[in-house]
């Protein structure tokens, strides 16, 4: 596959597109880890990047999908995504193997479109090197895309003693708990 500079990765991305996948970006907001804007991503000194996924085949990896993109390809059910609608614990079945658990918690941003999507990871197959949580914002329109960014990444893997939160939201993400099957998450949101 890789000849004449064509490799694994090239291949997934580009048949990702064939199916009607988008790209994979990431948002950076530094210590901050996310902006003050959903609509501006550059607002509060971040910065968006195309291709910046680095855990998704549509930002330029060779692992697996995200699990947003793995729903759109009709592989994982709208059975096994959770919306987080109010605070509460919630349990997550690897993203890499087939389980009939979660695979996708959604947590819903206020805007049409928009919300953060978290699935759990444990470096099985192609996701080799990669433990923990991941949470990725998607966006709906108007978007602060710079292209035709489906999702941005934040970029860090989260786990026990490391978690997420969104200060202009007032959104957590706290991973209590994983093994090599589940993680167990508490989302915590606004009064």
């Amino acid at each position: 596959v890789s000849n004449n500079g064509f490799t694994l990765g090239n291949l997934a991305h580009e048949s990702g597109h064939q199916w009607g996948l988008l790209h994979a970006g990431s948002w950076d907001c530094g210590a901050n880890l996310v902006g003050p804007s959903l609509i501006d991503g550059t607002a509060g000194g971040c910065s968006i990047s195309r291709y910046g996924d680095i855990y998704d085949p549509m930002g330029g990896s060779t692992r697996h999908y995200s699990s947003f993109f793995k729903q759109l390809l009709g592989l994982i059910p709208a059975s096994q995504i959770a919306i987080a609608n109010t605070t509460g614990i919630y349990t997550l079945d690897q993203l890499e193997t087939s389980s009939a658990g979660i695979k996708q918690l959604r947590i819903p941003l206020g805007l049409p479109g928009y919300f953060y999507f978290v699935e759990y990871r444990n470096g099985t197959g192609f996701d080799s090197g990669v433990n923990g949580v991941l949470v990725r914002l998607h966006v709906g329109l108007p978007s602060f895309s710079i292209g035709d960014d489906d999702s941005y990444l934040i970029n860090r893997i989260f786990n026990p003693g490391l978690p997420f939160y969104d200060p202009y939201r007032d959104v957590r993400v706290e991973v209590l708990s994983k093994n090599s099957q589940q993680a167990q998450v508490r989302v915590t949101l606004p009064n």
